[in-house]
């Protein structure tokens, strides 16, 4: 599974675009350092501009995630909460091709919100969010098979939203 478009066990991939720059860091590094030896300050400057640059041209940060079947699945939203003192709204959601995207759960105003789930998350599904880390995590109890495929995680503070993708893969 050495792929970066293959799930990892620990849960996280390196992303093809970050593979793509550390490769060209490495070309430009070594033809720096050929041409001229001395050059250990231009170097690292390469460096530091290269992983500086965005991973995701559009926006949007995509993970993958693997869970056992019948196991509970922890998707971690690829975002980071920002220090927030207004009322926050977390959104989880099953985008589609064909249709609207569908909510699998929805935090608003402090509570976890029933409205408008899709009937097969209702009762599995719980936000856990960690905020001294900045972090959300939506766990899903009794994974199936058909819970295979992206979720995007939306979080919106006031008129301010950010959303990024997680790709659930279940093994079994």
């Amino acid at each position: 599974m050495g792929s970066g478009s293959q799930p990892h066990l620990l849960g996280d991939t390196v992303p093809p675009v970050k593979l793509t720059r550390v490769l060209l860091l490495s070309v430009l590094v070594r033809k720096e350092m050929a041409s001229s030896p001395g050059s250990w300050f231009s170097s690292c400057l390469i460096t530091l501009v290269i992983l500086q640059m965005p991973a995701h041209l559009s926006g949007d940060v995509s993970k993958f995630h693997l869970a056992p079947l019948g196991a509970t699945a922890e998707l971690l939203c690829p975002l980071s909460l920002w220090p927030v003192s207004m009322p926050m709204q977390i959104r989880w959601l099953r985008p589609s091709q064909s249709q609207r995207s569908q909510t699998v759960h929805v935090f608003r105003d402090g509570k976890d919100r029933d409205e408008d789930l899709i009937p097969e998350y209702k009762g599995r599904t719980t936000l856990v969010r960690d905020i001294q880390e900045g972090k959300v995590t939506l766990q899903i109890r009794n994974v199936t098979l058909e819970d295979r495929g992206p979720y995007q995680c939306q979080i919106q503070v006031g008129n301010l939203s950010r959303e990024g993708t997680v790709t659930l893969q279940v093994a079994g």
